[in-house]
């Protein structure tokens, strides 16, 4: 059960989710952007919110370290992670992104930045943060653009759990910052729901 929750951990590493939820949502039918845009945007999205961020995570850190990283050692790849957040932000608004993309991604956004906050004075799980942020949007996206993305949401939510069953089985945190976690991930989606559908 340890080597399943480490390689849930790897699978589902807080850098990865945001590109598994893009993907997600372009393959989908909420999306028709030509096969070329699709990938332009796959690309700009994963080098500047996966690939930089972890190109400074494994200079400062070995690739082991990573899996457990304490409180102080976050606050430097939180700070960088948000950085590369609002770079990659900007390179979007510039690719006339349909709005409902730039509220995501502008609510991912501001989701690493409360994990920076909270982060200097409280260690809080990432891992449950990206999966709040992953459930929330593709409830946003569902009521946004009116697809029937219920399996999706389903899907998010199960996975969600079982992000969080293996956070809390390799004790990297406590119930307590898992479901923190979870709430800081879902509250740019509430508050996108609440200003913009």
């Amino acid at each position: 059960m340890n080597l399943i929750a480490k390689i849930i951990s790897v699978v589902f590493q807080p850098l990865f989710v945001p590109v598994y939820t893009l993907i997600l949502l372009l393959t989908s039918s909420t999306f028709f952007f030509p096969p070329v845009y699709k990938l332009l945007l796959t690309l700009a999205f994963f080098s500047s919110t996966c690939f930089f961020p972890f190109l400074f995570c494994v200079s400062i850190f070995s690739l082991k370290s990573l899996v457990k990283l304490g409180r102080k050692e976050r606050n430097s790849i939180y700070a960088v992670t948000f950085i590369t957040y609002v770079f990659c932000f900007y390179i979007l608004w510039k690719m006339y992104l349909p709005f409902a993309l730039l509220v995501m991604f502008g609510g991912c956004v501001f989701a690493v930045f409360l994990l920076l906050v909270i982060n200097f004075f409280w260690k809080i799980s990432a891992h449950a943060t990206v999966m709040g942020c992953c459930c929330g949007y593709i409830f946003l996206f569902a009521l946004y653009t009116s697809q029937n993305l219920i399996i999706l949401f389903c899907i998010s939510i199960l996975l969600a759990g079982v992000v969080g069953w293996a956070r809390l089985y390799l004790k990297a945190h406590t119930a307590g910052q898992v479901f923190a976690g979870y709430a800081v991930g879902l509250l740019p989606s509430l508050l996108s729901i609440v200003l913009f559908v």
